[in-house]
């Protein structure tokens, strides 16, 4: 019991100094972020080459949104910073050729998904997977594009801890990739 108050302390922690990264980051000119609606169709193909199929992105941005700008990267996207399905963000650059990188997908393997989206002209590869203990059930989602010689990785965590009870709460996956997806729908290119 001990080692899970523990656990549990660490992860918030960890969820605390993660969020406060981001929102260093990001740009906080809440005016930008604010009811926006983005309607770019984003198509989805299996990354083992399966059908490719529209996914739904119509986003609402709300005043809880924050928008990310890498200037040095000329790129930026909008996430939502509050609500059930806010997810802990990272941004990463991996060279071309570094053993991660796969077919342009990060973190391939056993228990891993992909799958390839497209917003706009940018292709992502986008892979996932989960875990699930006795403390806490956890996904881990990047996405991962090309820009100029090396890949920009977007990951994505969420984990769902355990309660006083000890039962991990029901928590909606499907609602929370659909997130991640009008998140990525938002990604832009700037000048």
């Amino acid at each position: 019991m001990r080692s899970a108050k523990t656990l549990a302390a660490l992860g918030l922690s960890l969820l605390l100094i993660g969020a406060g990264c981001a929102s260093q980051q990001a740009n906080t000119n809440d005016s930008a972020a604010s009811d926006s609606t983005n309607k770019d169709a984003v198509s989805a193909e299996n990354g083992a080459g399966g059908e490719s199929k529209e996914l739904a992105t119509t986003v609402t941005i709300d005043d809880s949104w924050k928008t990310y700008v890498n200037k040095t990267l000329a790129f930026q996207f909008k996430w939502p910073s509050k609500g059930k399905f806010a997810p802990k963000w990272g941004m990463s650059i991996v060279k071309d050729g570094d053993a991660k990188l796969k077919d342009g997908c990060i973190g391939t393997g056993e228990g891993v998904s992909s799958v390839r989206v497209t917003v706009g002209s940018v292709a992502f590869c986008h892979t996932y997977s989960g875990s699930l203990t006795s403390e806490k059930a956890s996904s881990l989602d990047e996405y991962a594009t090309k820009v100029g010689s090396d890949y920009v990785v977007l990951t994505f965590t969420k984990e769902v801890l355990a309660g006083k009870d000890g039962k991990i709460p029901e928590f909606d996956w499907d609602g929370y990739r659909a997130n991640l997806d009008q998140v990525v729908s938002t990604y832009s290119v700037v000048k």
